[in-house]
């Protein structure tokens, strides 16, 4: 283990990539991989330890995973050459390796979902094992104990034909996807463009013997002769229930006026209903977030208006959006004329 002191961190040529978890920094060097903590003496970052191996950055939206009560950092080390993905587990307090789990098939760059040392990784099999599309797959994986991969989950057998519009769409199928303390998974049918999506659930229990889910729902578009609705973003808002971002729109018409909306639904993983509804706001929500501080719901988005006879006068802006976290009402929108 090496002992704490209080160095500077020069970025400049040195630092690869960095990432922050509360008072915690980890460093990507081009030889060495750094854990730090802020608050040190001097208004410096203490260095706690370096790990005893080397891994390169994680792919784009892949972050490193912090569980300061295990003491854990794990980090998602993508394939290369002909190698295999693996999950790596490093000690928190001295950079020891503690498990490397090998995985399989190519990662799917959209976060690591995690809780109580369980975590989703989307990986996707090529159309030469799954013809004619390929597949995709949630791997539920132990990374405290030594269970290893758990399980996994794909979608149903009626649902599989859209796998073929995985590629045109920005999360694929199956995202956003949210693990439970009791490895239970929520997930949705696609951000494919349809009339229709599914919000599906599998018990963790039963994931080694049943990839079918345990039960679904379907979610129509909200907009009167609507044809398109897919999800753009979710987070927990307690143990058990989940926010969900939905988008709805006519799938030709861009993201304008009366013509596109998000709804934002508060979902129970545990009885799989909708506990609200909030009412739909114009244009596009792209991050949410409870705030347990303030008890408050935070959504962020965009949204985009013109006369139809002249694009150039159009009128883009962004929002902010408070909602009460029992009921879904709104609490106050203010408008930005920055990026959000």
């Amino acid at each position: 283990m090496s002992s704490a002191s209080p160095q500077p961190l020069t970025p400049e040529g040195s630092v690869e990539a960095f990432y922050v978890h509360e008072p915690y920094v980890l460093t990507f060097g081009k030889d060495s991989v750094d854990i730090w903590r802020a608050g040190g003496p001097h208004g410096r970052l203490e260095h706690i330890a370096t790990l005893a191996q080397f891994v390169l950055a994680p792919p784009s939206r892949l972050d490193p995973v912090f569980d300061t009560d295990r003491n854990l950092i794990i980090i998602a080390d993508g394939a290369h050459g002909d190698g295999l993905p693996s999950l790596v587990v490093f000690s928190l307090v001295d950079g020891q390796l503690i498990r490397k789990l090998e995985l399989y098939g190519s990662l799917n760059e959209n976060g690591l979902p995690y809780a109580d040392g369980k975590i989703l990784v989307a990986i996707e099999e090529d159309k030469e094992h799954f013809p004619p599309h390929g597949l995709t797959k949630i791997l539920l994986c132990d990374v405290v104990g030594d269970g290893g991969i758990l399980g996994s989950v794909n979608l149903p057998a009626r649902l599989q034909a859209r796998e073929e519009l995985r590629l045109n769409t920005d999360g694929g199928v199956l995202l956003p996807v949210h693990v439970r303390p009791n490895g239970d998974i929520v997930a949705t049918s696609s951000e494919a463009w349809g009339e229709k999506m599914e919000i599906l659930f599998w018990r963790g229990a039963d994931i080694s013997e049943s990839p079918e889910p345990a039960a679904s729902f379907t979610l129509d578009c909200g907009i009167e002769d609507g044809d398109t609705i897919y999800p753009i973003c979710s987070a927990p808002l307690d143990e058990k229930t989940r926010l969900l971002a939905v988008y709805e729109a006519f799938g030709s018409t861009p993201q304008v006026g009366s013509a596109c909306q998000t709804s934002i639904f508060a979902i129970d993983a545990e009885t799989m209903t909708i506990r609200w509804h909030a009412k739909p706001i114009g244009g596009w929500v792209h991050t949410i977030r409870y705030i347990a501080a303030l008890d408050v719901i935070v959504a962020f988005g965009r949204h985009q208006q013109w006369q139809h006879d002249d694009y150039d006068k159009r009128d883009t802006f962004q929002y902010v959006v408070a909602l009460d976290p029992a009921t879904g009402s709104e609490r106050r929108m203010e408008t930005i004329n920055h990026g959000v």
